[in-house]
């Protein structure tokens, strides 16, 4: 283990002593998937960091008089866990700072309905700001294309917008990695990492990335790898659904 990568893991050890991860079990009524204009209901667990005072008129540290709180949502391969030096900095400003783990949807109709419902219950904000990597990304523009109006600012880092790419090369897998074993899934996910030789940084990255992989259980990866490859061209509008 190089020093950068033990002192990541050491510094995320003590966010975790410092921020205990808070879950939160909410019933979402949500789009069947066989029948999409009828609803059912189902309960989702939000697992998630939060840290700064959510007032920022309350918190003498605070440089911002913005008092809207900023929503980080990761990777297909990482976790609320992958945000944690942005929470340390962002929240010693001032800032009110939420690292959410992707909840366990299998469509983004789905995601949609789940996530407005934790914003609703939990952060309860008139506009929020969000940061999204990857497949947080995407599903965060969705989120954006169909409430605009609880979106104050986005903000996307190596995110896409359409699926067709993993689609195609899921093949007809896609439509199965819920009843995939883990250890596959596992393989699966990691085959998709760099192999090549690359500078020191990106391989330090890649390591710790790979660390949050090996910590994903087998609904996290099947519910993740299945949005990834969700059959969309582009983000899509819900508008008259939602």
């Amino acid at each position: 283990m190089s020093a950068q990568i033990e002192s990541l893991s050491k510094g995320l050890a003590q966010f975790k002593i410092n921020n205990p991860l808070k879950r939160v079990k909410l019933p979402v009524l949500v789009p069947k998937e066989d029948t999409p204009n009828e609803f059912k209901e189902k309960n989702f667990d939000f697992c998630y960091y939060e840290n700064g005072e959510p007032d920022v008129k309350k918190n003498t540290n605070s440089d911002s008089t913005d008092n809207a709180p900023l929503v980080c949502l990761g990777s297909v391969s990482g976790s609320a866990d992958q945000f944690f030096e942005l929470v340390n900095i962002l929240s010693a400003r001032g800032y009110h700072v939420i690292a959410l783990d992707i909840p366990n949807t299998y469509s983004v109709r789905e995601f949609l309905y789940a996530f407005e419902k934790f914003l609703n219950k939990v952060v309860k904000a008139e506009k929020t700001h969000f940061l999204g990597i990857g497949l947080g990304g995407f599903l965060l523009q969705a989120f954006a294309v169909n409430r605009s109006r609880l979106v104050k600012s986005l903000v996307l880092s190596n995110t896409f917008i359409s699926t067709e790419l993993f689609h195609n090369n899921a093949s007809w897998v896609a439509d199965y990695y819920r009843y995939i074993p883990g250890f596959v899934l596992l393989n699966m996910m990691l085959s998709g990492f760099p192999k090549v030789k690359q500078v020191k940084e990106i391989v330090e990255s890649v390591d710790f990335m790979v660390n949050q992989v090996e910590h994903l259980s087998q609904v996290q990866m099947a519910s993740r790898m299945s949005l990834n490859a969700e059959p969309f061209d582009d983000v899509v509008k819900f508008e008259q659904e939602l």
